[in-house]
């Protein structure tokens, strides 16, 4: 190891694994550094930290600061969570973190146009899947940002922005989408996509050349966003009912380029 006044574990790749499917992982272990530990790589090195693959106990992830130069890093676990605590950041790789559990954010993720694909998932659907906490940033400069919470809630009260890249925002089945706060989703196409209803405060934000998404129940987007072009929307189902509310703050007109359709709800798109 070298020694910086972060101390620094540098080499060409990094794996941890837990190799029992019975423990946790928690590189914040540091009693001094805490999440400012930072794991680096040299080159084309990759960072791979395996919880259980197996197994009834849980493991759970806690991640310190994390870097590579060109290489990937990729973070799952079968049967826990995935706490983001450290900044993570690389000049050419994607980074992945995938959990059947929570997989929360708090700190900065940051690629030089490599993509960010984070999952979560929880035991019921009122549980978060997903959690963008509202000091988080995901910045992939041109990269492609997916964000999955699969039967569970999406909470966006951070900030995720792909600047030329696209965004894929997901709550399938009975999964939901939430905006907290000023939370602000970016790309040139944005689409959302919900297996019941996605609801936006005053003080939310969409950015996108193109938003496109589909929901099974109503949803409601009335912050401060700015939309150039509405692609294909469709709101409600069998049984629910749907509805489009969208607030557009930007400059002149927006177009409608796709289908937007809702079942038993109105359909609202206005610029201010």
């Amino acid at each position: 190891p070298y020694s910086y006044t972060i101390p620094r574990l540098f080499r060409p790749d990094i794996t941890v694994n837990e190799t029992d499917n019975s423990g946790s992982i928690d590189l914040t272990g540091n009693t001094t550094y805490g999440a400012d530990l930072l794991w680096k790589t040299s080159g084309n090195g990759n960072i791979t930290i395996s919880g259980a693959t197996a197994g009834d106990q849980a493991s759970n992830i806690i991640l310190s600061s994390l870097e590579t130069q060109f290489g990937d890093i990729n973070v799952t676990t079968q049967n826990g969570t995935i706490q983001v605590l450290g900044d993570v950041t690389t000049q050419g790789g994607d980074v992945t973190a995938q959990s059947t559990g929570l997989t929360s954010v708090n700190a900065v993720i940051e690629t030089n146009a490599g993509d960010v694909t984070l999952s979560g998932s929880g035991a019921n659907f009122w549980d978060t899947g997903i959690l963008l906490a509202n000091n988080s940033v995901i910045d992939t400069d041109g990269g492609n940002i997916a964000l999955t919470a699969n039967n569970t809630k999406l909470v966006i009260n951070g900030k995720a922005r792909a600047g030329t890249g696209d965004l894929d925002a997901l709550a399938p089945s009975a999964g939901r989408i939430e905006f907290w706060g000023a939370g602000e989703l970016q790309g040139a196409m944005v689409n959302l996509e919900s297996g019941r209803g996605i609801t936006q405060g005053a003080s939310g934000k969409i950015i996108a050349d193109t938003l496109t998404g589909q929901a099974n129940q109503s949803v409601e987007l009335s912050g401060q966003n700015a939309i150039k072009n509405v692609g294909d929307f469709s709101t409600g189902n069998i049984g629910h009912t749907g509805g489009l509310i969208l607030n557009n703050v930007i400059a002149g007109t927006s177009k409608i380029i796709g289908a937007v359709s809702s079942k038993g709800g109105a359909i609202d798109i206005t610029n201010t």
